[in-house]
């Protein structure tokens, strides 16, 4: 039985008591039991509306109807440290498309997530035990769109042995304005940086609010 960590178990509870949920899985590679450092994928099966809301603090939310027809919206998510994918399903879609299948009548279809293709620039400063970085996220496909993307900061501690830190950060924006962002990152006492660079930039294009 895969081992969920309190953070998780925590963000589970409260997606089970949204108004409207019915059901929440595990899948991806945890649901095997892989322990590949991935992260968790969680499915969201409900009825009738469902808000997402609450969720705005813990990272990007794209609110039902976002990615299309079969996974119609979710979240990316930051749990002290756990990163969650956050899965709608709309039960009465589920459940047409199922009985069509058993009918014999299949139909794929079209995908409405645009993937974006942005890009991310970094400056960064050290003071004392801390790495100031900052940044912008642009990307010319869309307006409306979020994501997130991972920090990570290369130092040398006392000893001169070479150490990496990873934070991960989440980003949205409602218009074609570039995402500015400015944060510290704690290293500890006595090292010296060494750089900083990003990986794992994700973007997907989200409804302009009021279309």
């Amino acid at each position: 039985m895969t081992d969920i960590p309190p953070a998780v178990a925590e963000l589970i509870e409260m997606l089970a008591a949204l108004p409207g949920a019915v059901a929440i899985v595990l899948g991806g590679s945890r649901a095997v039991q892989l322990e590949d450092g991935s992260d968790w994928d969680l499915g969201v099966y409900y009825r009738g509306a469902i808000d997402l809301t609450a969720l705005s603090m813990r990272g990007t939310v794209f609110p039902p109807g976002s990615w299309g027809r079969v996974m119609n919206g979710g979240a990316w998510l930051e749990c002290r440290g756990e990163k969650v994918d956050v899965i709608l399903r709309d039960l009465e879609v589920v459940e047409y498309w199922t009985k069509r299948a058993h009918e014999g009548e299949i139909e794929l279809p079209a995908q409405t997530t645009a993937q974006c293709d942005a890009t991310i620039a970094l400056e960064y400063t050290q003071r004392d035990t801390v790495v100031s970085v900052e940044g912008s996220i642009e990307n010319g496909t869309c307006a409306a769109s979020g994501g997130d993307y991972t920090i990570v900061v290369s130092f040398r501690g006392e000893t001169g042995e070479l150490k990496t830190l990873e934070f991960g950060e989440t980003w949205q924006r409602s218009d074609d304005q570039p995402v500015e962002f400015s944060t510290d990152y704690k290293i500890g006492e006595n090292a010296d940086l060494v750089g900083v660079r990003s990986r794992r930039l994700r973007c997907v294009c989200a409804d302009t609010p009021g279309d």
